[in-house]
């Protein structure tokens, strides 16, 4: 294993930042560490200045690192409460004055790892909006292979161990072993690979869901995301972020406390 000097360290922190807004604080110091030099193994580089190059010139070994260094393990119908909070409180909203408005429901799930939120997601607006609702999700992750397993959109058994009997029998099938995602809820899903630093690329989102990335971005970028998802979001809409996370007092939304989780709304604009 190759044995990073503080220097050395610095230089690939200050780069990830700088490209995604990683932070990587010294209790991290032993993991990026660890990941760096399995990716440095891997591609056969013993220099850090050398493959330092090689991730400025290889949007593909970038990529592959930004998986190496962010946690894209998952699992279906994690948090229940804040899923509750989405079919007991965000969908009456969302559906209140639809007819007025005459368009799908958008949702925005970034940092979506291997696609089990976001399908999650689907099957939960799918079981409680009424049936001629649509719906659409656009997926997004900075992890090119952790896409490609999402759109496969097929898991082992411990991914799936908390989805409701009821609803994995209508929302996919079993076979080999492993749990396949239907065929409707996978058209209703897109994944695109997306920096939450770069220009929103979901407009006039009714709900923006991005639970615990936040909290691996250094404070500039997170001032950064939480900007991009105001714009991203249309007035009365719902940004959803992790249970140990929070927004700052002056975000531009309104902290909405329910019985089951608490979830935060852009304002709507006074009428003229």
């Amino acid at each position: 294993m190759y044995f990073f000097t503080s220097r050395e360290r610095d230089v690939f922190k200050d780069f990830l930042t700088e490209r995604f807004g990683l932070a990587f604080e010294e209790h991290r110091h032993h993991f990026l560490d660890s990941a760096l030099a399995g990716r440095m193994e891997d591609c056969g580089i013993d220099s850090a200045v050398v493959y330092r190059r090689r991730i400025e010139n290889d949007n593909a070994e970038l990529s592959r690192l930004a998986d190496a260094v962010t946690n894209n393990l998952s699992r279906f119908f994690r948090n229940p409460g804040q899923l509750q909070a989405i079919t007991d409180f965000v969908v009456p909203e969302l559906y209140r004055g639809r007819d007025a408005r005459h368009r799908a429901i958008s949702v925005w799930v970034a940092g979506c790892a291997t696609g089990e939120e976001p399908y999650t997601l689907a099957m939960t607006l799918a079981d409680s909006l009424p049936e001629s609702t649509e719906f659409h999700i656009t997926a997004t992750d900075i992890s090119r292979r952790a896409l490609e397993i999402a759109r496969v959109a097929t898991y082992s058994p411990s991914r799936v161990r908390a989805l409701p009997a009821s609803l994995r029998s209508r929302s996919g099938s079993n076979g080999d072993g492993a749990f396949r995602v239907s065929d409707e809820l996978r058209r209703r899903v897109t994944f695109v690979e997306h920096n939450v630093l770069d220009s929103p690329l979901v407009h006039e989102a009714d709900l923006v869901l991005c639970r615990n990335v936040l909290t691996y971005l250094a404070p500039a970028a997170r001032q950064l995301a939480i900007r991009t998802f105001r714009e991203s979001i249309a007035d009365g809409g719902f940004l959803i972020i992790g249970n140990s996370e929070t927004l700052p007092r002056r975000s531009g939304f309104n902290a909405v406390v329910t019985p089951w989780a608490r979830v935060y709304r852009r304002p709507c604009l006074p009428s003229e």
